[in-house]
């Protein structure tokens, strides 16, 4: 019993704090003016602040990793449990927050000039929508784990590898830029978490596939939960002046992370519906059995 809730305490909480972590310090680094918000780069002076949310997420992702193998050879529920094995809720939500997601992909890239794109921009947004849209109805209205949702999987890992390529193409001083740093760092952490959640569905795992899944998964959702939130909390707790200024700058401050969101979501969604114990799944039948008399 103890094992089997394990994953729904030690690794959840961690990751609770490591996000409430991450916000503090990134807040701070936009409370502390060290972000030309302008260009997304670094000021001079910004010393120890331009290094500390990056050695952060470095601690974090050693936890991650540490509390990950940890579970795996104490067998516990994420690395036992068979695919097919999900409630028609569990597949309900994930397929929920999938569609999501392929509705992000379609937004952002309306809400940033979809006509502008070039042929090569459309491809990608078409490949995310597309491999969001398929994984996701599959979950929704299949309500199984068909190993097609592997391969929509995989698609939605090249998809980011391209996002990624775009991301170094784009920008030549990537290191200095606090804005695509973030998001590179995220890119990379979505790709490799749908890389493995894909061999997942194709069943094909090798033993560290679900150690890489749930690494990859909870860091890209720390790296991107905890930027919403501190720029959220910043940009509106910033005088009007501050918030107009953010609002139009080029590092388009909170308009893109809609998609960053949504993604964050889907990926989240998928973890906890993996990780929900045996216990917890009866604790609900009975629930329901009771409700129904």
């Amino acid at each position: 019993m103890n094992q089997a809730k394990f994953p729904s305490s030690f690794l959840v909480i961690f990751f609770i704090a490591a996000v409430v972590a991450a916000v503090i310090i990134r807040y701070v680094q936009f409370a502390a003016d060290v972000i030309d918000f302008n260009t997304g780069f670094f000021y001079h002076y910004a010393g120890a602040l331009k290094s500390l949310h990056y050695i952060a997420l470095a601690v974090i992702g050693a936890g991650l990793i540490t509390l990950s193998i940890i579970e795996r050879k104490r067998k516990t529920r994420f690395f036992t449990k068979k695919l097919g094995h999900f409630d028609d809720s569990d597949t309900a939500i994930c397929g929920i927050m999938l569609l999501l997601a392929a509705f992000a992909v379609v937004y952002t890239a309306i809400n940033t000039g979809l006509p502008n794109l070039g042929a090569a921009e459309v491809l990608t947004v078409f490949l995310g929508a597309a491999a969001y849209t398929f994984s996701g109805g599959v979950l929704l209205f299949k309500k199984r784990a068909f190993p097609s949702v592997g391969i929509a999987f995989l698609a939605l890992s090249g998809y980011y590898v391209i996002r990624l390529v775009v991301i170094f193409l784009g920008n030549h001083i990537i290191l200095s830029m606090s804005e695509q740093l973030v998001m590179l760092i995220f890119t990379i952490a979505a790709a490799l978490f749908y890389l493995s959640a894909g061999r997942m569905f194709m069943r094909v795992e090798s033993k560290t596939t679900r150690v890489k899944t749930c690494i990859f998964g909870f860091f890209a959702a720390v790296v991107a939960v905890s930027e919403i939130t501190a720029k959220i909390i910043f940009m509106f707790g910033s005088p009007s002046v501050t918030r107009y200024n953010l609002q139009l700058s080029v590092s388009e401050f909170i308009a893109p992370d809609m998609l960053f969101a949504a993604e964050t979501i889907a990926i989240l969604a998928f973890i906890l519906t993996m990780i929900k114990t045996k216990h917890d799944r009866q604790q609900r039948k009975s629930r329901r059995k009771a409700e129904s008399k």
